[in-house]
């Protein structure tokens, strides 16, 4: 199992070491001047990288509240829980904290995919700024955006931990608690199943992996697959170290194919 701080890490080093290659050149370079102007993003890259560090940060926090949570009941009331330093029910701290998560997770992810579709995805999609790169979009679902089988390797892989994980982002930070009269948890208590999925919730979120995202649970490396519908906490951070790897392995692939560009295109010239 990859570490995603790991992984940015050595990402960000390809990328610095393309700058280093370029200062030492571009005065008596001979490639055109876009080659220049690519690899000179390659700084600003390195530094939005680096700052993903504190989105991780909160990312963990997020989890570790969400851990705790079921034990923070009340001291004036056992019927409510505390949830920063307020007493409210528990269906609802439990919203706000998976809104919390969710939120943190896929700003990591949106993050390194915006800088890794620059790197790697066709041109066509690349150069077009207006609209970021996204994991789910584009890597795992729009065609020929990115090729050296990339996609492949990213799908048959991870496609249905991201799949699942972008399902239930997407309906606890649009929908909150239930969908089209359908509700995600099965109860609102922790007593009987804190983080249970309802039997309906779980068949929607299914239902949508396989009908609209096209993933399956064929498409993992997971076996056994983490019992999702049982505990959706303890899951969804299951699902987020394969995420992590997933995302990792495209912005490697990308920081280290721009690297090798830089050394041979500027070899020339050293």
């Amino acid at each position: 199992m990859s570490d995603i701080r790991q992984d940015i890490s050595a990402a960000c080093a390809d990328l610095d070491a393309v700058t280093e290659a370029l200062a030492a050149v571009e005065a008596k370079g001979s490639l055109p001047a876009q080659s220049y102007e690519f690899f000179k993003q390659a700084r600003n890259q390195s530094v939005q990288l680096g700052e993903i560090g504190n989105l991780i940060d909160a990312r963990d926090t997020a989890l570790a509240a969400l851990n705790s949570f079921p034990a923070q009941k009340s001291p004036d009331n056992p019927a409510l829980f505390v949830y920063n330093g307020i007493s409210v029910p528990f269906w609802q701290g439990r919203l706000l904290l998976l809104q919390s998560y969710m939120g943190a997770s896929w700003a990591i992810y949106d993050s390194i995919t915006k800088i890794a579709g620059l790197l790697i995805c066709t041109d066509g999609r690349a150069k077009n700024l207006a609209k970021p790169v996204k994991l789910q979009e584009d890597f795992l679902s729009l065609p020929n955006a990115v090729g050296a089988r990339i996609q492949d390797h990213l799908k048959g892989a991870y496609g249905w931990p991201i799949g699942l994980s972008y399902s239930i982002r997407n309906w606890i930070l649009h929908d909150g608690n239930s969908q089209d009269g359908i509700d995600l948890f099965r109860y609102s208590t922790p007593e009987t199943g804190a983080y249970q999925l309802s039997e309906d919730g779980w068949s929607k979120i299914v239902e949508r992996c396989n009908n609209r995202y096209k993933v399956d649970d064929g498409l993992t490396r997971l076996d056994p697959f983490p019992a999702i519908r049982d505990d959706l906490v303890a899951g969804l951070a299951h699902c987020h170290a394969e995420v992590d790897e997933g995302i990792c392995f495209v912005l490697l692939a990308a920081t280290g194919g721009i690297k090798l560009q830089a050394r041979i295109l500027l070899r020339r010239d050293m």
